[in-house]
């Protein structure tokens, strides 16, 4: 029996330490103006995994505003790479009609690229908060990375140069925050079979 607890102790410390961080998913629209040089994004999460308080995700939006500022040096034949910066703490906005402001703040390093002729591409960000309900679980510095979809304009170095319009599903995260570690499938699988075991044994017996 003694054998037996130490198993369990053993399996539960060296399976069980699935960490968790905060993670906020969103989909949206995503519009870009020639005249202005402003990119954004407006839309609502979908989901949401390890944060407190929860969003009401029916009535959450999120809005993200960035302004282009050129083509980067890291662009070439095969790939169109884009600079923008952020405009400030309002960059961007998450929010619910329970709970208010959820995140907000401002956006840094931030980069489009995609490969030339193509439609679909990435935006990532670095997101430093500045308030709301979760700011405690996603500063000092968060993730953002966003998958964009069916762009109106193809990837080129001059797609800047005209407005267009796409599709976006992303999220922002902070894998450096840690919270309390949870149980994997394998840790109660495991467990659980040994509890089987035990109370065979007792009848056996």
């Amino acid at each position: 029996m003694k054998k037996i607890l130490t198993f369990m102790v053993f399996v539960f410390v060296y399976s069980s330490n699935t960490l968790a961080y905060p993670v906020l998913t969103f989909n949206g629209g995503m519009n870009y103006s020639a005249d202005t040089g402003y990119l954004t994004i407006s839309g609502a999460l979908d989901a949401a995994l390890d944060v407190t308080p929860f969003p009401d995700l029916a009535t959450t939006t999120f809005e993200l505003t960035t302004q282009f500022t050129g083509i980067s040096a890291f662009s070439n034949s095969s790939m169109t790479v884009a600079d923008f910066t952020g405009i400030g703490d309002t960059s961007l906005i998450i929010s619910d009609a329970v709970s208010g402001i959820l995140l907000q703040g401002d956006l840094s390093y931030i980069e489009m690229r995609g490969t030339n002729g193509s439609n679909r591409g990435f935006l990532f960000a670095d997101f430093v908060p500045a308030t709301g309900l979760l700011l405690d679980q996603f500063s000092p510095l968060s993730g953002l990375v966003a998958f964009q979809l069916n762009l109106t304009n193809a990837f080129s170095t001059s797609m800047f140069e005209t407005s267009f319009s796409g599709n976006v599903n992303g999220d922002v995260s902070n894998p450096d925050y840690v919270s309390v570690p949870e149980p994997s499938i394998f840790a109660l699988l495991a467990i659980g079979l040994v509890a089987t075991f035990i109370t065979r044994k007792k009848i056996n017996n």
